[in-house]
């Protein structure tokens, strides 16, 4: 048996920008959030500098604080008051907040707005699924398979847009799939509720990431669906179905019409400030 020492009870099964991954051996993965300085190296890895305005612009800070917010609206989200919210939280992998171990922020090791655990499902992963056919030659049943994935994409995402949520970064790798086949949003941190802004990345057409090898963070769509997955992405996501289908099934306790002005107002103005960085 082993010491004490040498035993972990959950290993570590992943790492995104935002969370450790760790597997609870009971059909579970438990999210610990990265700390501000991790972040900033993830960060620093993906992207450092881009072209703003003619310029060459450092957005380190911006792209951090983006993570943060990210993980500080989960919380929210995951307890929104949904009058039946069963099949709301069984899309986002059934996650569970996870009171606050953490110990306080200090000056090197800091969690701030981003203090956020919680527990999902455990998924077969899609960019592991991705991964596996990488630099190979697809056969028949492999491209049925990844079409099916894409299908999937979208009926998720369609169902996602009702409730009022939406991932706004569409990337495929950081879906996974149940013992039934369906597909599931894993990584909470990347989820808007503001149409307006989705509408925006949608006419951006932000899931073409998913076929640039450039995005290194972004598990590459084999090319042999390139075409399958832009058709189907770009009838499926377009701003007038957007509109259309946006929060049809939102029925909770908390939302009710707002006609406050200044609800409406603070609720910009924090809209403003919260995208910085998002692209």
């Amino acid at each position: 048996m082993a010491d004490d020492a040498s035993f972990i009870p959950y290993p570590e099964i992943g790492r995104g920008a935002q969370f450790h991954a760790y597997d609870m051996h009971n059909g579970r993965v438990l999210k610990i959030p990265l700390t501000e300085a991790e972040t900033y190296l993830v960060a620093k890895d993906r992207r450092n500098t881009i072209a703003y305005d003619g310029e060459i612009k450092d957005w380190l800070s911006e792209r951090v604080q983006t993570f943060i917010n990210g993980k500080a609206r989960i919380p929210a989200m995951i307890s929104h008051s949904f009058t039946s919210g069963a099949e709301f939280l069984n899309l986002l992998s059934n996650p569970t907040l996870v009171r606050d171990y953490l110990p306080e922020d200090t000056p090197t090791k800091r969690w701030g707005a981003g203090r956020v655990t919680y527990t999902q499902d455990k998924l077969l992963m899609t960019h592991e699924i991705l991964g596996q056919m990488a630099d190979t030659k697809l056969n028949k049943t492999d491209i049925l398979r990844v079409r099916q994935m894409i299908d999937g994409f979208v009926t998720s995402t369609h169902l996602f847009w009702q409730y009022g949520f939406a991932d706004y970064v569409f990337k495929l790798g950081d879906t996974g799939f149940d013992d039934q086949g369906k597909l599931h949003f894993v990584d909470l941190g990347e989820c808007t509720s503001d149409l307006e802004f989705m509408i925006k990345a949608v006419e951006q057409q932000r899931w073409r990431n998913n076929l640039d090898p450039s995005k290194i963070d972004f598990p590459q769509i084999p090319g042999e669906l390139h075409d399958y997955f832009l058709q189907t992405l770009e009838k499926a996501f377009s701003p007038v179905l957007l509109r259309k289908l946006w929060r049809q099934k939102h029925d909770c306790n908390d939302c009710l019409k707002e006609d406050d002005i200044m609800n409406n107002f603070i609720a910009a103005k924090v809209a403003e400030i919260d995208y910085i960085d998002r692209w």
